[in-house]
């Protein structure tokens, strides 16, 4: 049921975002920055703060492998995430975006007979924050001065943890993707996809022997981002 309910408000916000964005009559009404009078708009730059919802997986590399009897759940996941933003004209942009994604580890332990397995299922989540650089390479195209086309990339920490801080910890985050949206003064909305890579060097689980190595893990999203603030 919360998986349907997750599936369903993404799909809405996916319509919202792509509707308002890529609506240049309803854009222009709904942020009340006319899009054909470029010297009403934004002129330099902006500061914004906001709100994204996400579909993601996760692509576990060694790490089953690495942690067996443990097993990294795989499945198509929902989440948020907040950022803060700031940029010069549709040009560039430097956002720090930090958030929470639950993924769950299983445990899978030998019952009797010995042929049947009993698995746990152990509640983690993938604590992050990360900073990241955009750029857009045709800014300088006429009757786009409100659109971003941004080449995305950017390095992050992360730990991949249960309740208790037990997990993977101190890992590092590598992020590229693209991200195409409209900013304006006041307000920005943005549909993007990105692939991001990990590194942990140790996994260590309360009641086990912690197991130390190079684990890499990695992730693929697409996210839908709303935006508000100021600019001149």
């Amino acid at each position: 049921m919360l998986r349907k309910t997750s599936v369903t408000v993404f799909g809405v916000f996916f319509i919202l975002v792509l509707y308002f964005t890529f609506n240049t009559e309803v854009f222009a009404q709904f942020t009340g920055e006319p899009e054909s009078k470029k010297e009403d708009g934004l002129k330099w730059g902006y500061a914004h703060i906001g709100l994204a919802i996400k579909m993601f997986e996760v692509n576990p590399g060694n790490m089953n492998d690495l942690i067996e009897p443990f097993e990294v759940s795989t499945p198509i996941n929902f989440e948020h995430f907040l950022y803060l933003c700031g940029g010069f004209r549709n040009i560039a942009q430097i956002e720090y975006r930090w958030g929470e994604d639950s993924n769950n580890l299983f445990y899978d332990e030998v019952g009797f007979p010995p042929t049947q397995i009993n698995r746990t299922t152990i509640d983690m989540k993938f604590d992050y924050s990360q900073v990241l650089f955009k750029v857009n390479p045709i800014f300088f195209l006429k009757g786009l001065e409100f659109w971003t086309f941004f080449f995305v990339w950017g390095n992050g920490s992360v730990d991949y943890v249960d309740n208790n801080g037990d997990g993977f910890n101190g890992g590092t985050k590598k992020i590229a993707g693209i991200e195409i949206g409209k900013v304006m003064k006041y307000f920005a909305m943005s549909v993007g996809y990105e692939q991001s890579s990990m590194e942990f060097e140790n996994f260590k689980i309360r009641g086990f022997e912690p197991v130390n190595g190079n684990f890499d893990a990695s992730t693929w999203q697409i996210h839908l981002k709303v935006s508000v603030g100021f600019g001149i």
